[in-house]
């Protein structure tokens, strides 16, 4: 399978660190990003190379900040409004992101957003590097098949995250497992503390019995405990909405974590691994990130 072309438009002068992760973001999912400052060639004018730019490409992206940018002789609208109409015009897969650290923008451009936000949903960046998290989430749900994670990433985040983290220990977690390894390990760990918090629950259970255990052992009258309002005594009150309903509200949250891990990592596995078995995995875990997606205990 070929790598995914994807086209990056843009005005440069105020949009280069944005442009920048947006290649950065290709890079990491082994996408050929095609940007028009790459591929200018001496017999085309910039209005050709850009629209050409746009017919070779199987997904558009569009960056929009706070220049219009420049008209070229002998048109009334600029290269990015021109691309925009392009890949339009061909039907090309099209996403739309929105730079609102500019809180100023040309006349022009504002007018091109309006037009876009008749038939998208551009999503809205505060930085270069919300642009980067966006396009990564934006292609890994709706390209996951055609895409291929680079591994040199996941090194990166493991040495970022976990290597070089405050607490000073060295983890292996991403890029020296299998994913089989990881989730199993996951699920190991998990599995140990929900124990850990139902025993805990448990425990908090028998406090009152332990004491009246306790009280007949040293003869003292434990009739007199039975005079205390129950919402005065520690020993049924204290901490009730933590242990009965945070500890389960906690569990779920993991729980759910790791479902969404489990099916990021197996959409990646599939990439590169075509087994029916994971695949049916994966549908699995889909289904129970569903299931499990809304789950709450309240009082």
């Amino acid at each position: 399978m070929k790598p995914l072309k994807i086209c990056i438009s843009s005005t440069f002068l105020d949009l280069k660190e944005y442009r920048e992760n947006a290649i950065k973001a290709c890079e990491i999912f082994k996408a050929h990003s095609i940007v028009m400052e790459m591929l200018y060639s001496s017999y085309q004018s910039p209005i050709e190379a850009s629209l050409g730019l746009v017919r070779e490409a199987d997904i558009y992206v569009c960056i929009l900040g706070q220049r219009y940018g420049s008209v070229k002789e002998g048109f009334e609208k600029s290269i990015t409004h021109l691309e925009y109409e392009e890949a339009q015009k061909l039907g090309k897969p099209s996403y739309f992101f929105l730079a609102t650290e500019y809180l100023e923008r040309e006349t022009q451009l504002q007018n091109l957003i309006d037009e876009i936000s008749q038939k998208y949903v551009y999503l809205e960046v505060l930085s270069p590097h919300e642009l980067l998290i966006g396009l990564m989430n934006t292609l890994r749900n709706d390209f996951y098949q055609e895409l291929k994670l680079d591994s040199k990433y996941l090194e990166e985040l493991e040495k970022k995250y976990l290597h070089d983290s405050w607490h000073e220990m060295s983890m292996e977690f991403i890029s020296h497992l299998k994913t089989s390894e990881i989730l199993k390990k996951y699920e190991e760990d998990f599995l140990g503390l929900s124990q850990m918090l139902d025993y805990i629950h448990e425990s908090y259970d028998r406090l009152e019995s332990d004491l009246y255990d306790l009280l007949d052992k040293v003869n003292l009258d434990k009739s007199k405990l039975d005079q205390i309002p129950y919402y005065e005594n520690p020993l049924i009150n204290r901490d009730w909405a933590y242990v009965n309903i945070g500890f389960h509200n906690w569990k779920a949250a993991l729980q759910r974590d790791f479902y969404n891990i489990k099916v990021r990592l197996l959409e990646y596995e599939c990439q590169r691994n075509n087994d029916p078995d994971l695949i049916a995995e994966l549908e699995k875990a889909r289904h129970d990130l569903k299931e499990n997606i809304a789950l709450c205990y309240v009082d």
